[in-house]
């Protein structure tokens, strides 16, 4: 989980395996997978499945946040916005139901890759 923290971003479990490694280079991919799996099951990390870039993790304790992801190069960007917060709430009031959680992903073409495609 270290290397989540230290991180400050989304990595894949390559990424992962080769944070370790740095330190301890009989680190398998296989073991960090393990980990992967039981620190999602326990609410510790979070998935985030992207198209282009495979599964990505987190650490959950950050504060609340969504996702805009980029289509073409796999970019994530967080983000969070009282007023999208406040409209799910209504909705959820609207239709009498206890909101559990809630995850909004937007994909998109980024601004580099829009300017790169011309």
């Amino acid at each position: 989980m270290s290397v989540l923290y230290r991180s400050g971003t989304h990595l894949s479990p390559e990424e992962i395996t080769h944070s370790i490694r740095q330190k301890d280079k009989n680190t398998s991919i296989s073991s960090v997978y393990r980990i992967l799996n039981f620190l999602e099951k326990e609410n510790f990390i979070c998935v985030l499945e992207t198209s282009k870039s495979g599964r990505r993790y987190e650490i959950a304790a950050k504060e609340h946040h969504d996702h805009i992801i980029c289509l073409h190069c796999g970019k994530i960007i967080e983000f969070a916005d009282p007023e999208i917060e406040h409209r799910q709430n209504e909705v959820v009031k609207k239709y009498q139901a206890k909101l559990i959680s809630h995850d909004m992903k937007m994909f998109v073409w980024c601004k580099e890759c829009q300017e790169s495609a011309y």
